[in-house]
């Protein structure tokens, strides 16, 4: 769990995992790196890459597999004075914290390697009107064990500072 606060504690930044995320991260890194220099390079043409077609695999799988590592090794949520930010693979949130209902844990599918769904632990935020936002840089563990107790814990600080304790 990465654990960083601001000046005077008004920051606070929880996400699990992110130094193994960001390892993930630098393995695409050398991997678009590789299939750049093969499409650019002389052997990319002899294989039928066009000027266009270069372009077109540059734009169309480097440049979403970079924007997809990048969000994936910032999978977590930051609690600043008067706001949470929940930054999830597809979407980032910023909501106050009085509009915060509820934190609770529940089992939720998460896609796994293979393209097969597995249910996990997933900390889910209710606001006052009804929406939700899943938390899914803070998972606790697969749904068919009980929830990993330091992470539970976690979510127990994250409660308390947003005001629900």
């Amino acid at each position: 769990m990465s654990f960083r606060a601001g000046p005077g504690g008004a920051t606070r930044t929880f996400a699990f995992d992110r130094g193994l995320r960001l390892v993930g991260m630098a393995g695409f890194a050398v991997l678009l790196l590789i299939i750049s220099a093969v499409i650019v390079s002389p052997a990319g043409t002899q294989a039928g890459f066009s000027a266009w077609g270069k372009v077109a695999t540059l734009a169309l799988v480097d440049i979403p597999t970079a924007w997809f590592a990048t969000r994936w090794s910032r999978l977590g949520v930051r609690i600043t004075a008067g706001n949470v930010i929940v930054r999830n693979l597809y979407r980032t949130r910023t909501v106050g914290r009085h509009e915060i209902r509820d934190i609770t844990l529940e089992s939720k599918g998460v896609m796994q390697e293979g393209g097969r769904t597995a249910p996990f632990w997933v900390p889910r935020i209710w606001l006052t009107n009804g929406d939700s936002i899943w938390l899914l840089g803070l998972i606790c563990g697969p749904a068919q064990r009980p929830p990993d107790p330091s992470r539970v814990a976690v979510l127990d600080e994250l409660r308390a500072l947003v005001g629900l304790q």
